[in-house]
């Protein structure tokens, strides 16, 4: 049997070669994993975030006990907060504003964008009214955090730049290298 979960779980070749989209392939690989753990006995569960009164949901982050992501309420993408059940769904989107996305979250920090003419990235502390906006001008977003920083992007009405910010909307320090072309996108993730 062990044999057998091995052959499956190492067949990635056949979908590296046969399908196109990453995304899919990442579907594909979490059945045949699922297919493969369930042999050995193994089970995996899931747990539904989606609050109520939404019509979908989708998390990007996760960080201890807490997840982030977005909440389609009302035809409105809002930032949303988890900390593991459907039922503990913290709205974090300003209401003065058209759309939130949280994509990080470190601690009791998270962090994301909100969208009026031009996105800009947002920091929250687990709740709406903690809203900081970290926009250094332009369009910019937050993907990634640590205790301490936060790394996204920053757009000056060109092409986007990796960005990293220490606290406030003017801590910002642009990492997109001079030499480096103008059409590449780059974003830094920091490891935690």
């Amino acid at each position: 049997m062990r044999q057998k979960a091995e052959i499956v779980l190492n067949s990635s070749s056949f979908f590296d070669h046969r399908l196109c989209m990453p995304v899919f392939r990442r579907m594909i690989a979490l059945l045949v994993a699922a297919w493969g753990w369930a042999a050995f006995g193994l089970t995996i569960s899931f747990t539904d975030l989606n609050p109520s009164g939404a019509t979908s949901s989708g998390a990007s982050g996760v960080n201890g006990n807490q997840q982030v992501g977005y909440a389609l309420i009302n035809g409105g993408l809002h930032a949303a907060l988890w900390s593991g059940t459907s039922g503990s769904f913290v709205d974090l989107h300003p209401s003065s504003e058209n759309y939130s996305i949280a994509r990080a979250v470190f601690g009791s920090r998270q962090g994301g964008f909100i969208a009026t003419v031009s996105g800009n990235a947002a920091l929250w502390s687990g709740t709406t009214a903690s809203f900081l906006n970290l926009n250094p001008g332009g369009s910019s977003d937050v993907y990634g955090m640590d205790r301490e920083q936060k790394v996204g992007n920053v757009s000056f009405g060109g092409p986007p730049q990796a960005v990293l910010w220490s606290g406030t909307s003017a801590s910002y320090v642009i990492l997109h290298p001079q030499q480096c072309c103008t059409n590449v996108f780059m974003t830094w993730h920091i490891a935690v």
